[in-house]
C-alpha cells in the first residue's frame, strides 16, 4: 500500500511511485481511488470540468479505480460536475456535511451546526466584519440571503442555483440548524475575520476560508478527510491508497491526511503546504497528466504517456 510521501518533492514521488510498483509487480493503477475537490479543482474558471481530465478519469475508472468527488457545493450544485466526472464512490458535499449516493441521488448522512452557533457568527459578522452577504444553506438545497446582488441575480439566472429566499435578519423559524454559514467578503479581511470568529465560536463550530473572500462556518467535527475516511471504509477501500486533489483551505486536512495529496498551481498558501507535492493550476490539463503519469499504472492499456503534470 502506498504511504504518504515524506518530502514533497518531484524525486520524492518518483521514489514514491518506483516502490509501490515494486510491490505490486506491474499494476493497472497505483492507486485505488481519487477524490477530487470541484472549484480551483477539477473545475476550470469557466465552471467546466476539462476534457482531458474526464478522459483520463475514464480511462482510471476502466483500469480499476475508483473516483469521488469533495466539495463545498451543495448536492444540486454538483448536478453538472457529476454528470462530467462520472465518480463511482459516494459523493462527499458541503465539505464533508453531507454524504450522498455516487450519483447525487440519494443523501445518506447529514450533520448540522450545533444551536446557536449562527446566532453567534453572525453577531460577530454585523459588528466588525466588511461583509459582503452573509448565505446560509439550511438544508440540503434550501439558501437564504440576507440581501439582494448581482452575484445572486446571475447565479438565479444560471438554472444551477437550488430553492431560495432573500432574509436581511437570516432568523427563521425551523425545526433544525443549518448545515453551514457562508461569508462572502473582502479577500484581504478574510483571515482576520475567520480568526475572528474562531475566537468567539470556540469548540462549537470552525470557520475556514475555502477560496479568497468566502468563509465557511461548519460542524467543529467536520472535514472533507474525516467523512472520506468513514466512506472509503465503507466500500472496504485504504484512505492511505488514495489521491486527494484541492486547493482550498477547506481542503487542508484532505491534503494532509488522504494518502497522497496534491495541491492545484492556484492553490492557497495553506493548502499548498499542506500537499505532498503541487500540480499545474485548474485551467491547464493538469490532473489529467497526474493521473496518467503517476495514477495510472505501466499495466492500464488505455493510459497516455509522455504530458507533464
Amino acid at each position: 500500500m502506498p504511504t504518504r510521501v515524506a518530502a514533497r518533492s518531484a524525486a520524492s514521488l518518483l521514489l514514491l511511485v518506483a516502490g509501490i510498483a515494486a510491490c505490486a509487480g506491474t499494476p493497472a493503477v497505483r492507486f485505488q481511488a481519487v477524490y477530487l475537490d470541484l472549484d480551483g479543482t477539477a473545475l476550470g474558471s469557466d465552471d467546466q470540468v476539462r476534457a482531458a481530465t474526464v478522459d483520463a478519469l475514464a480511462r482510471y475508472r476502466a483500469c480499476g479505480g475508483h473516483v469521488g468527488i469533495a466539495t463545498g457545493r451543495s448536492p444540486r450544485q454538483v448536478a453538472s460536475a457529476v454528470a462530467a466526472i462520472r465518480p463511482d464512490l459516494p459523493l462527499v458535499l458541503t465539505n464533508g456535511a453531507v454524504v450522498a449516493s455516487p450519483d447525487g441521488s440519494r443523501v445518506r448522512e447529514v450533520r448540522r451546526l450545533s444551536p446557536g452557533v449562527r446566532q453567534a457568527a453572525l453577531a460577530r459578522l454585523r459588528e466588525h466584519a466588511p461583509v459582503v452577504s452573509l448565505i446560509v444553506l439550511h438544508d440540503l438545497d434550501e439558501v437564504v440571503f440576507d440581501r439582494a446582488s448581482p452575484t445572486i441575480d446571475a447565479w438565479t439566472a444560471s438554472g444551477d442555483a437550488p430553492p431560495w429566499h432573500i432574509d436581511p435578519a437570516l432568523d427563521w423559524s425551523r425545526d433544525a440548524e443549518p448545515i453551514k454559514l457562508l461569508v462572502r467578503l473582502a479577500p484581504d479581511a478574510a483571515e482576520r475575520v475567520a480568526a475572528e470568529l474562531n475566537a468567539d465560536i470556540g469548540a462549537r463550530a470552525r470557520a475556514v476560508v475555502s477560496h479568497d473572500g468566502m468563509i465557511e462556518v461548519l460542524p467543529p467535527d467536520v472535514t472533507k478527510a474525516a467523512t472520506i475516511r468513514r466512506v472509503l471504509a465503507g466500500v472496504g477501500l485504504d484512505p492511505a491508497d488514495t489521491v486527494a486533489f484541492g486547493d482550498g483551505d477547506n481542503d487542508v486536512e484532505m491534503l494532509e491526511e488522504i494518502g497522497l495529496g496534491v495541491a492545484m498551481g492556484n492553490a492557497r498558501p495553506r493548502a499548498g503546504a499542506a500537499a505532498d507535492l503541487r500540480i499545474g493550476d485548474h485551467d491547464t490539463d493538469a490532473i489529467a497528466a497526474f493521473v496518467d503519469a503517476v495514477v495510472l499504472g505501466p499495466a492500464c492499456p488505455s493510459r497516455r504517456e509522455g504530458r507533464t503534470p
